[in-house]
């Protein structure tokens, strides 16, 4: 698998078995193992009684045997609250079928990679008994599909595949599958998977609800290599009026490899801005980079 890219993730294929021990490392910040005091009968949750204990968990009999104040309490691992949100802005079908045939390549749009990579951590999730909400929407602060059984999860995203990956071809299913957020209060992790190219204002809308912050900046790997582009086409054009520039002028002057620089750069900064960790991918990225990358984003 180690060879294996983001573009062909799947919902259940489990490439990262760490959720677990991540969410409830001590390393993490405000750790998820929550302390559930109440009386328990087995010996291996027995401690000895610490000034301000709650009395009703002593255990007397053991005190009338011991004359020691021994305690009885068990620990719970509570779940938490993840959202994930998929950016489905225009610029996420990209590329098109037309740019792929022109240039003789093959690969996922940008959404179909950030849809398989947002279902997997979703499935991922749901294996640890955390409750999972998903946003495809342009306000998803105010509109999500709230997902309770990996079957729901695996059956919504076979619908998007027969569809082709097109969120337009599938806009009635997910309307339907839609529900309002009626808690005000904040998830605990959220992921945002987007380009940042047509509204960013929506990502930063949808990390205001989350606590743990990661936005996985999802390009293709077609915007940032220059080397597809040919004359008299490009791909990227810094002048804001209606006009073509020759691929290979662009290429010389170093104009896009630099602008793309500088636009990366700034969504790096107000990303950091909000507290919210930035890691950069493309459909060829690696499974195990990615894995690598969402492991340290909780250990950093």
């Amino acid at each position: 698998m180690a060879t294996d890219t983001v573009a062909f993730l799947e919902p259940d294929d489990p490439w990262f078995s760490h959720f677990s021990d991540i969410k409830h490392s001590q390393r993490y910040q405000g750790s998820y193992l929550l302390a559930l005091e109440r009386p328990t009968r087995f010996p291996e949750n027995s401690r000895s009684y610490i000034k301000g204990d709650p009395v009703a968990l002593i255990d007397w009999k053991a005190f009338a045997r011991s004359d020691q104040l021994i305690m009885r309490e068990q620990r719970d691992e509570a779940s938490i609250s993840v959202k994930i949100g998929i950016d489905i802005s225009e610029s996420m079908m990209w590329p098109t079928k037309d740019i792929t045939e022109e240039h003789n390549t093959s690969g996922p749009t940008k959404w179909e990679t950030s849809i398989r990579i947002g279902f997997n951590i979703a499935h991922q999730h749901l294996k640890n008994g955390d409750t999972v909400t998903i946003a495809l929407s342009s306000q998803p602060q105010k509109q999500s599909i709230k997902i309770r059984r990996t079957l729901d999860l695996i059956s919504l995203f076979e619908a998007i595949r027969e569809n082709n990956f097109s969120h337009k071809e599938i806009t009635s299913l997910l309307e339907d599958a839609r529900t309002a957020e009626q808690s005000q209060k904040k998830c605990d992790v959220g992921y945002w998977l987007g380009d940042a190219i047509s509204d960013d204002l929506s990502r930063l809308g949808f990390h205001e609800s989350c606590k743990k912050k990661i936005f996985i900046h999802t390009l293709h790997s077609m915007e940032i290599n220059t080397s597809w582009m040919k004359n008299p086409s490009s791909y990227f054009d810094k002048e804001a009026s209606l006009k073509e520039l020759p691929g290979d002028q662009i290429k010389n002057s170093h104009e896009y490899d630099s602008s793309l620089e500088l636009w990366v750069s700034t969504v790096k900064k107000k990303t950091a801005d909000i507290d919210c960790t930035y890691l950069p991918i493309t459909e060829q990225t690696t499974i195990d980079d990615l894995h690598e990358m969402i492991y340290h984003s909780f250990l950093g």
